[in-house]
C-alpha cells in the first residue's frame, strides 16, 4: 500500500515515470488522478486467480481439520479447468519477448480497460462498478500452469521466466 496522492505527486513531478496500482486508498472509489496517470491500474486483483482462489480455500480446509483434529481428505486437483493456454514457445530473441510471454498468459491489458472505465461512469456508480470487476472477476490461472518452450537456450530469460512462475520444458 502506498500513499496514493504522493504517489500521484511523484508522478507529476517526474520523481517517477511509470506506475503499476493495484491496492487503492478508498476503495472502491480510486483517485481519478492517479489511475489516468498510471500505467497499468486493476481493481485490487492480487491473489483473484483461481488458484489463489484455491489455495487459500485449501489453507482453510486444513486449518479447520486440525481444529477438529481431522485428517484431510479433500484434493482440488481434479476439479480444477484446464489452463487457457497450457503450452507456448518463445523465441528468447522475439522483441519484447516477456511482455508478450505475459499477455499471451494473463490479460492484463483487459483488467486494465475494465478499471479505467470507472472514469466513464457517473460518481455515484462507480463504487458499484469496482466491487462488480472483483466479484465478476474472470477464471484466471496462474502462470505456472502455463508451459514454456523456448526455441533455442538462453539461461537468463529462462530464469526471468521461472521467476515470474512459468513451468519451463
Amino acid at each position: 500500500m502506498v500513499d496514493n496522492a504522493a504517489l500521484e505527486e511523484a508522478l507529476r513531478d517526474g520523481h517517477l515515470h511509470a506506475a503499476v496500482v493495484d491496492v487503492w486508498e478508498n476503495e472502491p472509489t480510486p483517485r481519478h488522478g492517479l489511475l489516468e496517470m498510471s500505467d497499468i491500474a486493476t481493481p485490487h486483483i492480487a491473489g483473484y486467480s483461481f488458484d489463489g482462489k484455491v489455495n487459500g480455500t485449501r489453507q482453510v480446509y486444513a486449518a479447520l481439520c486440525e481444529f477438529m483434529g481431522k485428517k484431510p481428505s479433500w484434493d482440488p486437483a481434479p476439479l480444477l479447468p484446464p489452463p487457457g493456454l497450457p503450452e507456448l514457445t518463445v523465441a528468447p530473441d522475439a522483441p519484447g519477448v516477456l511482455a508478450t510471454t505475459v499477455l499471451r498468459a494473463y490479460d492484463l491489458l483487459g483488467d486494465d480497460g475494465r478499471m479505467r472505465a470507472i472514469t466513464s461512469l457517473p460518481a455515484d456508480e462507480q463504487g458499484a462498478w469496482f466491487d462488480r470487476l472483483r466479484k465478476e472477476y474472470p477464471v484466471r490461472r496462474e502462470f505456472f500452469n502455463t508451459r514454456i518452450r523456448l526455441t533455442r537456450a538462453d539461461e537468463r530469460l529462462a530464469r526471468i521466466l521461472s521467476g515470474v512462475g512459468f513451468a519451463l520444458i
